[in-house]
């Protein structure tokens, strides 16, 4: 019936912390069990909207304890990063039973599941495609009301989503990508920064 763990300690501290209602953190709770086991994806709204079944009601959350953000756009943000971040990790994310690709995507391509985990052609236009329909869902998020933090991961896994589309190996660039920063992504945390309240 009390906070333990540390950072609990300090959310609990939080003035608004009170507000958060119980059914906010069940939200929670079911939108991360339904992360174990999903269905493969009809469409990349289908996709998204698993992830979002996680990622909306801990923005929920974070909305309500921290003014001047947008739990839409962070929520969002949070769900395109997840799908970035799924395929980087292609293999992986196969042998867990997760198809990080959307069914429609890879009808276009015609690749079956099996398929996307061999380097070839159709795999590499697959996932070109892909990651331009990512960088294009992250391009569309407004970036104001994200916090600093939000807004900087999302420039730079938009910029990383674009330059492996881009890519004669997209998934090597995509993974190479992840280790630096782009420049974009420390400017947007500058802005970020700049707008938000002290």
């Amino acid at each position: 019936g009390e906070a333990r763990h540390p950072l609990t300690q300090a959310l609990a501290a939080h003035p608004a912390f009170a507000g958060i209602t119980p059914p906010s953190w069940f939200a929670a709770v079911r939108g991360a069990l339904a992360q174990r086991d999903p269905e493969p994806a009809a469409d990349r709204a289908a996709l998204l909207q698993g992830y979002a079944q996680l990622y909306a009601p801990l923005a929920a959350i974070e909305a309500g304890l921290f003014a001047g953000v947008d739990a839409d756009a962070i929520a969002r943000v949070a769900s395109v990063s997840r799908a970035l971040q799924e395929t980087a990790s292609l293999a992986d994310s196969l042998r867990a039973g997760r198809l990080p690709l959307p069914l429609d995507l890879l009808a276009r391509h015609r690749l079956a599941r099996g398929d996307l985990a061999r380097a070839s052609a159709q795999q590499t236009a697959a996932l070109s495609e892909w990651l331009q329909a990512i960088a294009g869902e992250l391009s569309g998020v407004r970036s104001a009301r994200l916090g600093t933090l939000r807004a900087a991961m999302a420039a730079a896994n938009r910029a990383r989503a674009r330059q492996a589309a881009r890519a004669d190996d997209p998934l090597a660039a995509l993974n190479s990508g992840f280790g630096r920063l782009p420049f974009m992504a420390v400017w947007a945390a500058w802005r970020a920064g700049r707008r938000s309240p002290s």
